[in-house]
């Protein structure tokens, strides 16, 4: 993998903004385009595994806010 492709990955992993992550995602979708093996596959899996994580970072938010509101 390219240097590039490597370092949206872990900008993709580390970023705790939705639009940063979108955004290197987007980019990382870019770099993909080159790829001719199983490209429709890899991007499918990216943007499951992207809409995995944004489903459990609002649980996590919305576990969090209920919580707070329980201590109220």
């Amino acid at each position: 993998m390219a240097t590039d492709t490597l370092s949206l990955l872990n900008r993709i992993i580390q970023s705790k903004k939705a639009r940063e992550q979108h955004d290197s995602l987007r980019k990382l979708l870019l770099l993909l385009k080159d790829i001719p093996i199983n490209r429709e596959k890899v991007k499918l899996r990216i943007y499951l595994q992207y809409q995995t994580n944004l489903i459990k970072q609002s649980r996590l938010l919305n576990s969090a806010h209920s919580e707070a509101l329980n201590n109220i």
